[in-house]
């Protein structure tokens, strides 16, 4: 399941989109909130939904 791997460097879900990336975006976020003291999750309901939640330490 791709969701397993979403945060990793370097890596696509999909690879036969037009757009292109680098596979680096949610892989930094999650570094950037780490070094904050918070955390970012992911859950999905394939071809329907996906809900990303970010939460900070208050």
């Amino acid at each position: 399941m791709d969701i397993l791997y979403i945060f990793d460097r370097m890596y696509q879900a999909d690879s036969s989109r037009l757009t292109k990336g680098s596979g680096l975006g949610l892989s930094i976020s999650k570094e950037l909130l780490r070094v904050n003291n918070a955390k970012i999750s992911v859950s999905s309901v394939p071809n329907i939904k996906t809900v990303f939640t970010v939460e900070f330490a208050m």
